[in-house]
């Protein structure tokens, strides 16, 4: 049994067309949002940003200090300035609702709403808002918000089995010029490899897929982004899951995670009545030794979390709960493809004491 990493090929399903996720999230769940799909979140970000370049301009930019780096790139692309703002715990970001003429990026984190509806709909009065819910792409209370300020991006290769996509979500046209599409097939074979080396138990493919993995990370982060369309294959896939199974699966293990685990040094890090859209389960550990040991004991039964985020350099050292947070996060998988034999293993091994 191994649980975490990237997404294996899935198994399609026969699905209505309204219960699949395509249908659901390019109708934004039935909202008056169009939908704009893209090869993946960070061109999703460059696409907004190159719609209103000329404004940036004369705008002040406040990014989260709490964050992925892939989410600076777009910006340091198009060698646009920008400041950072803080949060108060759990990760509720501290601005200024007298802010005017600026731009905000706000991300929900894990699913939870950071801000609610009518929040957003009075910073974006003044503002331009563009709201990342790639956590909480399932919350459909967001594709409630009015305002015409208000852009919604994600990235859904991080919460569906798909080699690459992302979608924005906007109330005006936004004009996309999009480039031939062709770079994902290496994930898409690793996505396969995967899926083999699971139902077979063929230990040499690991390496191989890995490394096709890992590559395609980095030709990511290390190229200038181009904006392509999504591939055709997310989107077939994404027409053969049913997403109500999906989120119905994710929220059942979520509620196992708050259920039973029980030790003195871990804790979640949102309560459970805050979380909207399922993603990962986050928990925080007393410090980051403590962190360390649990992971490196997880890792050892072949349970792979992942930390969201290693904040990138960028972030000034002044934001000390951030970088407090990033040494002491863990994230716990409670995808779809686990079940309660799989979460059960997870926490036996958390609420044992290794300190």
């Amino acid at each position: 049994m191994e649980i975490g990493s990237f997404f294996e090929f899935p198994d399609y399903e026969n699905v209505k067309e309204t219960n699949s996720a395509l249908y659901n999230i390019k109708t934004g769940y039935g909202s008056n949002f169009n939908s704009i799909f893209v090869g993946d979140g960070r061109q999703a970000i460059k696409a907004v940003l190159l719609n209103f370049i000329s404004e940036l301009k004369d705008k002040k930019i406040y990014l989260p200090s709490y964050l992925c780096g892939s989410i600076l790139q777009p910006f340091k692309e198009l060698s646009l300035k920008f400041d950072f703002y803080g949060h108060t715990h759990p990760l509720r970001p501290n601005i200024n609702f007298s802010l005017k003429n600026s731009l905000i990026y706000i991300i929900d984190y894990f699913g939870t709403e950071v801000l609610s509806n009518k929040e957003i709909e009075e910073l974006s009065e003044n503002n331009l808002i563009i709201l990342d819910i790639t956590h909480s792409i399932f919350n459909k209370k967001r594709f409630k918000i009015k305002s015409e300020n208000v852009i919604m991006v994600a990235s859904l290769r991080k919460i569906f089995p798909i080699p690459d996509g992302g979608v924005i979500y906007c109330k005006n046209f936004i004009n996309i010029n999009k480039c031939k599409y062709n770079k994902y097939i290496k994930m898409l074979e690793a996505m396969f490899l995967k899926k083999y080396y699971i139902t077979n138990n063929n230990e040499n493919l690991k390496e191989y897929f890995l490394e096709l993995y890992k590559n395609y990370e980095k030709l990511k982060d290390h190229s200038i982004i181009k904006i392509f369309d999504i591939p055709p294959i997310s989107l077939e896939i994404l027409q053969n899951l049913n997403i109500n199974k999906l989120l119905s699966k994710r929220k059942e293990n979520l509620n196992y995670f708050y259920n039973n685990l029980n030790n003195e040094v871990i804790k979640p890090l949102f309560e459970k009545t805050k979380v909207e859209s399922p993603f990962f389960m986050p928990i925080l550990f007393k410090n980051e030794k403590i962190r360390e040991t649990y992971r490196k004991k997880l890792i050892e039964f072949k349970i792979y979390p992942p930390i969201h985020w290693e904040l990138p350099n960028d972030v000034p050292r002044k934001f000390r709960y951030e970088h407090e947070l990033s040494k002491n996060i863990l994230s716990l998988p409670i995808d779809q493809r686990y079940g309660l034999k799989e979460m059960k293993c997870i926490v036996n091994l958390l609420n044992r004491k290794y300190w």
